[in-house]
């Protein structure tokens, strides 16, 4: 059964993913943007030099934001179906901000 998830900004869904099979070119993509973060990841202020799988995950999942934010669709699309590739539980990306403070949060089926 495909899985899907929602991206929610202030406790509204802003972004919906149902899943569908990638095509082969699609899968080689999400391989090659592995091997790019292998080389580390700014998580905030903090640079992850071997960043783990929930830190590669937290990273794609900023860039999904910030696609959803510039109405980057296309984008948004190829990044939902890497998180959902590479996380089959994840139901949720929960996104607060409240004046300077801005949290996210991978939520999983359990």
């Amino acid at each position: 059964m495909p899985g899907s998830f929602v991206v929610t900004f202030n406790n509204k869904i802003i972004h919906s993913y149902n899943d569908i099979p990638a095509p082969a070119r699609l899968r080689r993509y999400f391989d090659e943007m592995d091997q790019y973060m292998e080389s580390g990841v700014q998580l905030g202020d903090a640079f992850i030099k071997q960043p783990s799988d929930l830190q590669r995950q937290q990273y794609v999942a900023m860039d999904l934001f910030h696609s959803i934010d510039k109405k980057d669709l296309q984008t948004a699309e190829m990044l939902s179906a890497y998180l959902m590739k590479r996380n089959s539980k994840l139901i949720e990306i929960h996104v607060i901000s409240k004046d300077d403070m801005f949290s996210m949060k991978l939520i999983n089926k359990e």
